[in-house]
């Protein structure tokens, strides 16, 4: 039998890489089309809140309601294939608050990491004061990254936008920006995208609000990212109060590795090729 050429055994390997690659991808998304009151989404996800009120409103995912105080709420999607290699997500927010009452609060994130894929929620730390917003708490979870959206204003550069981290217990926010997120008794909607790879770190945009974030490629210091790894969105409210709902959820892992390791080893088969005429 003729033994297989430089060539041809580089164009395999290259070709099988591409396909392990793409095949550790996955994508997650969810639009909410349930009736109203839905708390069970059939998907393998988990909605949990401590007052049982987040459900399904009219097509969108409700973590926040502006009728009650003192809840909170989460919505955690399992480890998904190819994570570990980075991945990009997308969604809808409204944030409403009612005219009358009082401002709104307290805001949501969504968290990335060691977070326990169960009904347990976030609750404030103890130590610093950090609720929901600020992803999940200390000794209530391992490793994460939190993207946060903090719209109540507990002193002069409290409320804002924000990616933070939680690493060996130790909650440290690596870019924020200060400021507003919807005035007293208005709405805001718009789009949220988020995204992280071990090569360039995390990134965060909004729209639509009145003070959006654009952190791009912020370095997570001692952070690893892990398949297993769950998505973790958190709200609440306290005295003050909103409404929050999430829509048109996607969630695709980016196994980037693949494209570089495709363009080595074509690489490397051209220069056998060379070498061998």
């Amino acid at each position: 039998m003729k033994p297989s050429s430089p060539k041809s055994l580089s164009a395999f390997a290259t070709a099988a890489l591409l396909a392990a690659g793409s095949a550790r991808a996955a994508v997650y998304t969810q639009n909410f089309t349930f009736a109203d009151n839905t708390s069970s989404l059939g998907d393998g996800t988990i909605i949990a809140s401590n007052d049982g009120l987040a459900s399904v409103q009219g097509g969108a995912l409700r973590i926040a309601n502006d009728a009650i105080g003192n809840e909170t709420s989460v919505f955690k999607i399992s480890g998904l294939g190819g994570a570990s290699l980075g991945w990009t997500a997308t969604f809808n927010v409204t944030i409403t608050d009612t005219v009358g009452e009082n401002p709104p609060a307290d805001g949501f994130s969504l968290s990335w990491g060691n977070v326990p894929f169960n009904t347990s929620l976030p609750g404030v730390d103890g130590v610093s004061g950090f609720g929901a917003e600020h992803g999940w708490q200390l000794g209530t979870a391992g490793d994460h990254i939190a993207f946060e959206v903090d719209t109540w204003q507990n002193g002069a550069t409290d409320n804002g936008v924000r990616i933070g981290s939680e690493i060996g217990g130790v909650h440290t926010h690596l870019a924020a920006t200060q400021g507003v997120i919807l005035n007293d008794g208005t709405t805001v909607s718009g789009l949220v995208t988020l995204s992280w790879s071990p090569l360039t770190g995390a990134s965060m945009t909004t729209s639509g609000f009145i003070t959006n974030a654009a952190f791009s490629n912020v370095a997570v210091p001692g952070f690893t990212g892990s398949d297993a790894y769950v998505f973790a969105f958190a709200s609440r409210t306290g005295g003050a109060d909103e409404t929050v709902l999430i829509d048109n959820l996607t969630i695709t892992t980016v196994p980037e590795s693949s494209t570089s390791l495709f363009a080595g080893l074509a690489g490397f088969g051209l220069m056998t090729i060379r070498r061998r005429k």
